[in-house]
């Protein structure tokens, strides 16, 4: 390659030349990965640009987050009570299903993948009777302290974690998701 101007453009690898960083006598900026082919040679690309998807405000982050640590509060609270003294499973669970309530109002914020966690761990919950609550296994409770804790954090789901969810549901051995386990292998 021949030596070329700061100033002169060109695509290499992923990148234009800018002359706000040198290196050289060369500079590039790095371009993000995605399509460039409607993106005119020079133009910067802004990642505030009119197009780009704009994500919720740092207060409906915070409102996401400050529920989620609520909900594993009470997914933890459950998990223990589970193990020791059943008295308190009931009320856990109780709490459980009212901070997940919570985040199924704030869903239109979040992606498809957990929003559909989040609906697996709610109908989960749902089908589960107060009887069944009340003498549940420890290992069933870990299992959905584990879905609130490791499925249902702030951050994007992939279609692999959706698919781990719904393994996790199927070992609950719910009548509805029974049959879930042979599911979650398929590849979506």
């Amino acid at each position: 390659m021949s030596v070329v101007q700061s100033n002169t453009q060109f695509e290499a690898t992923g990148g234009f030349v800018d002359s706000s960083q040198q290196s050289e006598g060369i500079s590039f900026r790095s371009v993000s990965s995605g399509d460039l082919s409607n993106v005119p040679r020079g133009e910067q690309i802004s990642p505030r640009s009119p197009t780009a998807k704009k994500g919720p405000s740092p207060e409906i982050r915070a409102r996401i987050r400050d529920r989620w640590r609520a909900a594993c509060a009470a997914a933890e609270g459950f998990a223990r009570s589970a193990m020791g003294d059943h008295s308190d499973c009931l009320f856990r669970v109780g709490q459980l299903k009212r901070h997940l309530v919570e985040l199924w109002g704030l869903r239109e914020f979040r992606d498809e993948n957990w929003v559909g966690i989040l609906d697996r761990v709610q109908v989960a919950l749902d089908q589960l009777d107060d009887r069944v609550v009340e003498t549940i296994e420890a290992g069933k409770a870990k299992i959905i302290r584990d879905l609130v804790f490791d499925f249902l954090s702030p951050s994007t789901k992939s279609e692999a974690e959706l698919q781990g969810s719904v393994q996790l549901v199927s070992e609950l051995d719910i009548p509805p998701f029974v049959d879930l386990a042979a599911l979650a292998k398929l590849e979506l």
